[in-house]
């Protein structure tokens, strides 16, 4: 597999990377860590005005089709600048919409991820049932897709019971606590993924709960 930058894609890198240098050097990312929020909003919307939270998603939903070569340039200046925002936490909880989501919730979701208008973080990771550990982004997420078993749910940030903290990289996160029941009382439920490994990535696919 060729992983070397076409011209478009190399160009799009040293963008990212000239934007970090001049608007995210040391001083505003210390600034923007000192915050209460511990992200910027401001920064977040430069990222959308340059395409960027619609990179990989399908311009049926006023994205570019980007794919994997297209965001390692992105990730690579992201991880030079040490950039805390929940760039890649919603493109994970978007792309599990825009691969498993009924019509109505990729028209809901798609176009206000790709406009910077909403933020996703994807809960997998559990202790026991109805608990989910280290959700990066979850204390700033709109919406949150939470696995359970085979299935995947969509659930309100206020919805949801949170421990937030930060991680050892100062981005935002939480542990977050269900019901009883677990994250299948959310209402929104996406659809019942029988074959993770066909629908979505291998890495993906749920693995059992530690008991």
């Amino acid at each position: 597999m060729n992983f070397d930058y076409n011209e478009e894609q190399q160009l799009l890198a040293d963008s990212v990377r000239r934007f970090l240098q001049k608007d995210y050097d040391f001083e505003a990312r210390r600034k923007i860590l000192a915050s209460p929020e511990g992200w910027s909003a401001r920064v977040w919307s430069q990222l959308a005005q340059m395409g960027l939270t619609g990179l990989p998603f399908s311009p049926d939903y006023g994205g570019f089709g980007g794919g994997a070569v297209d965001l390692m340039g992105v990730m690579e200046a992201f991880g030079e600048a040490l950039v805390v925002e929940p760039y890649l936490a919603t493109l994970m909880g978007a792309q599990l919409v825009a691969r498993a989501g009924s019509a109505e919730q990729k028209r809901a979701i798609l176009p206000a991820v790709v406009e910077g208008r909403m933020k996703l973080a994807f809960a997998h990771t559990e202790r026991k049932e109805g608990e989910k550990l280290g959700v990066v982004g979850a204390p700033i997420a709109d919406k949150l897709v939470v696995s359970s078993g085979s299935r995947l749910f969509l659930a309100d940030r206020a919805d949801v019971k949170m421990k937030p903290y930060r991680t050892m990289d100062n981005m935002v996160a939480a542990d977050l606590i269900f019901s009883r029941t677990g994250p299948s009382r959310c209402r929104a439920q996406i659809r019942r993924l029988r074959k993770p490994s066909t629908s979505l990535p291998r890495w993906f696919a749920p693995k059992p709960s530690a008991r």
